[in-house]
């Protein structure tokens, strides 16, 4: 059996334990590795040996591949894809979109809790620091509430049903001097 030379567009994140299992598999080499900051895929190119890239057309035209692994931004989804597809290449494109908290082991204990109870009241809250990379940006995660707050919402409807009324406030103006336009606070009644 010929080896199989995989390329990587997005090589940190969640892309890191695919490349890691990946580069176990006996004729599986990752030859090439692109990120628009290339010191990361330099960094991952070191680890495995392979090529970096900071423009994903030119490692596709470079590099002999058979398939690429694309794990990206959600806002950053299209071009890669059919320029892989325009290359001739397999894909496998590593994208997560969900509601995890639902699905927690707690979660179906919380039920059983709740019965068929009225419930007047529930609080639920997400707090962190800073966003970093591009949850900074309203345009490409858009903001706070859609990006993380975005699971409480769903685990409140998930455990008490759906809205009936909703009334929300944010703020942007708490910390002067930062590089991001997303919410710095926001409060939602449901």
């Amino acid at each position: 059996m010929s080896t199989v030379k995989l390329g990587f567009i997005g090589p940190s994140g969640n892309a890191s334990r695919h490349m890691r299992d990946l580069s176990s598999l006996k004729d599986t080499s990752l030859v090439a590795v692109c990120n628009t900051a290339y010191e990361k895929a330099q960094k991952a190119a070191k680890i495995y040996n392979g090529h970096a890239y900071s423009d994903y057309n030119q490692m596709l035209e470079k590099q002999d591949l058979d398939a690429v692994y694309i794990s990206i931004p959600l806002f950053a989804h299209g071009a890669s894809e059919r320029a892989v597809i325009n290359a001739g290449l397999a894909m496998f494109v590593i994208s997560a979109h969900g509601y995890q908290e639902r699905y927690l082991d707690i979660i179906d204990r919380a039920k059983e809790l709740l019965g068929n109870r009225r419930i007047g009241f529930f609080m639920g809250y997400w707090t962190g620091g800073m966003p970093g990379r591009w949850w900074r940006e309203k345009a490409k995660s858009g903001g706070q509430v859609h990006e993380q707050t975005t699971h409480e919402i769903d685990l409140a409807r998930d455990l008490f049903g759906e809205a009936k009324t909703v009334y929300a406030v944010d703020r942007r103006d708490l910390i002067p001097n930062t590089d991001y336009d997303i919410e710095q606070v926001s409060a939602v009644s449901i």
